[in-house]
């Protein structure tokens, strides 16, 4: 009965990672829809998520060491956490209406930290809170001490290896969000049920959670046979969007594409965002886009079109005598959908012979082609995001120039304005701008409300005017809506552009996009949310002050007030929760700057995404296996903590080091397995510590609940404030290089922490 007993905890704790991973990737892919995604969201969504759950290790876990009924206790929390996750999904479908948003608008940050708190809350606390009572309880029936912390510390990330490659090759695939969900709520009961029964053999005892446990699964399972989870989900998706006529909601590996009819149009939305509308799409900004750079080159006959083609600008560059149409698009789902809901303005746009579809990432279709091409479409959004940002970079405009033929044409699009140019518009006009000035010879730019960027090595832009426009224009015959000769003098007048170029002089200086320097991403996000949320300016403007020197002063201040602490012997023990904070810190920075790493080398290759985080945490359980299987069998402690603090100051020296290897032409396939042997070694490095800790803390606090909440929660709360500065603030503004010399700075002033108390 005793094996029984172990295997029913094993069994638990390695179901607790699974779930969580689980249920933070759906819940994150949800609230991306929802909140039109990009690295701040995504950052105020992991922040709130690692906060809670270390208020519920931290806070509530500390109760494990006081209350007898372990068992019980962690039964319940299973149960409440099982009952949780359909809520959450269904309550989280609902944020547009409670805060009355429309479709396709942005959320403003206030709603986001409020949805995220009260959709996360019961969830992430109380998994939190299981860490300790896990803890507590392992420690209990295996009668283990400091070792047993490492040991869940193993599980769980065993089951979050387990869920994380589950999630993204078979549930993300074949099931939808409530399926997962109740799926996942009736695990959580039959492993309540497992552990009960073992725990407390016999009907007899315990018989009302007995019948209550039973009774939970039986009703989970009836509602999945019965088909009610569909008509959650119907009736979830109705609300979400507005009680719009959804006519299709599909998740790819990329995302989630939603199609909504209103009387004969279509709107088709990828990650919540418009990007396909037909069959009467905004023809005024295609005109713009289209015939303004087609009417420029003086035989456009090869095109390239990255994103977004389908659904009126196809039709217009169908218009003129082009030979071949590549258009790169990274999701099937798209164009799947399109061909469900045709038009005969995307029938014959599809159609066509000269239209070549291909389903690729379109930095990696740039970066291997064979073909060159007159003219480069770059009808991507603003760089909202690392994905986009990287379509206008230094790095991706050098690889554009070099298939594009002797005055072949490339263009992007920004946002723009013919009144007035606030900082934020500024600063990314600027990037934009210094940017393609870096990469071309010649640019130029037509201002408006959105402004149009054109550049070539060759074609010499600034001796093309209006009457050229429109003298092609005629010879190819083109026919267009609003584009007419008027229009294209207003456009083309040289008073805008002498105004627009008059109006970047109070650009910021450091403005460079660079791949490792995302500062595109940074500007366009400062831009985005000062619109919708003024208040995030403060962040933004402390943030661009960011510099290295200043954060070293700041960490050289804190070692100073820790030799100041030391010698008047105020602090009597080694800060160990802290120096776990920083390791938290450094795993999640590490693992941020890795993924980075290889979307720019190889692009949105999500599978492979998908492994690198299964790698980091392969790496995490073989680190934390390694010493906390020889945990009884090590006496020197600090000197081993020691050690490793000082393998994470070098892998930290190294890692930007080995990243930029992509430039010397090494085999990709033997790049890739660079990039996931970097993954593991990460996580491993990052694992060893934590079961260290734990028996360093020991000898002070004889609480197993309370110790393995105070580090546990120290970990999650350094991983929060990377996930949280990591991607917005320091690689946007320092760069990778400084962000990875950041962190060992940190670990230096870890190792001068260590070295004062050995």
């Amino acid at each position: 009965m005793k094996r029984l007993s172990y295997q029913a905890i094993d069994t638990a704790l390695f179901i607790r990672g699974f779930i969580a991973i689980i249920m933070q990737i759906l819940l994150i892919r949800e609230f991306l829809i929802i909140f039109n995604g990009n690295e701040l969201t995504l950052g105020i969504i992991l922040t709130n998520w690692l906060i809670l759950e270390a208020i519920g290790s931290g806070v509530i876990g500390r109760l494990a060491d006081k209350i007898k009924e372990l068992g019980l206790s962690y039964i319940l929390l299973q149960v409440i956490l099982g009952l949780s996750l359909p809520i959450s999904i269904w309550i989280l479908r609902l944020t547009r209406q409670i805060f009355h948003i429309t479709t396709g608008e942005v959320i403003s940050v206030v709603p986001m930290f409020v949805a995220c708190i009260f959709v996360l809350t019961p969830i992430a606390v109380i998994d939190g809170a299981q860490f300790s009572f896990g803890c507590k309880l392992y420690s209990s029936i295996k009668e283990a001490r400091a070792s047993s912390i490492g040991k869940v510390y193993i599980l769980e990330a065993l089951g979050m290896l387990a869920g994380g490659l589950i999630f993204t090759y078979l549930f993300l695939k074949f099931l939808n969000s409530f399926q997962i969900a109740f799926l996942l709520s009736m695990l959580c009961i039959i492993s309540a049920a497992f552990l009960e029964f073992s725990l407390n053999p016999g009907i007899k005892k315990n018989l009302l959670l007995k019948t209550a446990l039973l009774a939970i699964l039986v009703l989970n399972i009836s509602i999945q046979i019965s088909g009610k989870v569909g008509v959650l989900e119907k009736q979830s998706i109705s609300r979400q969007w507005n009680k719009e006529n959804v006519v299709a909601y599909k998740n790819s590996i990329y995302g989630n594409i939603t199609v909504i009819k209103k009387e004969r149009q279509f709107t088709f939305f990828s990650n919540g965002s418009p990007t396909v509308t037909t069959p009467v799409p905004d023809i005024a900004s295609i005109e713009d886009f289209t015939h303004f750079p087609m009417l420029m080159h003086p035989s456009p006959k090869k095109i390239l079109i990255i994103s977004s083609a389908v659904g009126g600008m196809l039709t217009e560059i169908l218009k003129y005598p082009a030979q071949k149409i590549d258009y790169v698009e990274l999701d099937p789902l798209i164009i799947e959908l399109v061909n469900k809901f045709p038009t005969a303005l995307t029938f014959k746009e599809l159609m066509d012979n000269r239209v070549h579809i291909k389903f690729q990432d379109g930095r990696s279709f740039v970066k291997n082609s064979e073909d060159t091409y007159d003219v480069i479409f770059v009808n991507l959004g603003m760089p909202s995001s690392l994905q986009l940002n990287r379509f206008y970079t230094l790095e991706f405009l050098k690889e554009a120039n070099k298939i594009l033929n002797k005055k072949g044409i490339i263009v992007l699009k920004c946002w723009g304005s013919l009144v007035y140019l606030g900082n934020p518009q500024k600063n990314i006009n600027a990037s934009i701008l210094k940017t393609l000035q870096k990469s071309f010879k010649n640019v130029n730019v037509i201002p408006g409300e959105t402004n149009i960027y054109i550049a070539s090595q060759e074609l010499a832009l600034d001796n093309i005017r209006a009457q050229d426009i429109k003298n092609w224009k005629k010879l190819y015959n083109i026919k267009t809506r609003l584009l007419n000769d008027a229009y294209i003098d207003f456009r083309l007048d040289p008073y805008w552009k002498q105004w627009f170029l008059g109006s970047l002089a109070g650009a910021d200086r450091n403005v460079l996009n660079r791949d490792f320097t995302p500062r595109g991403l940074f500007w366009n996000l400062n831009l985005l949310y000062n619109l919708i949320s003024p208040k995030t300016k403060y962040f933004f403007n402390a943030a661009n002050k960011i510099n290295f020197l200043a954060l070293f002063i700041i960490i050289a201040i804190f070692n100073i007030i820790f030799l100041i602490f030391k010698k008047t012997k105020k602090l009597k023990r080694l800060p160990i929760a802290f120096i776990i904070g920083i390791t938290g810190f450094s795993g999640i920075t590490f693992q941020l700057v890795i993924i980075l790493g290889f979307q720019i080398v190889f692009g949105f290759l999500y599978y492979w995404i998908g492994v690198l985080t299964a790698g980091f945490m392969l790496g995490l359980a073989l680190g934390a296996q390694l010493i906390n299987s020889n945990l009884e069998k090590i006496k020197q402690e600090l000197r081993l903590f020691l050690q490793l603090e000082t393998a994470l100051l070098l892998f930290a020296v190294a890692l930007p080091i080995i990243l930029s290897l992509y430039n010397l032409g090494i085999n990709q396939l033997l790049l890739r397995w660079i990039f996931f042997f970097l993954s593991v070694l990460s996580g491993f490095l990052t694992g060893t510590e934590f079961p260290l800790a734990n028996k360093i803390y020991w000898k002070d606090k004889d609480f197993i609940g309370q110790t393995a909440g105070a580090i546990y929660a120290a970990d999650l709360i350094g991983s929060c404030i990377g996930c949280l500065l990591v991607p917005i603030a320091f690689i946007p503004v320092i760069g990778i290089l400084k962000t990875c010399l950041l962190v060992a700075l940190l670990k230096l002033s870890s190792l001068f922490v260590i070295k004062n108390f050995s």
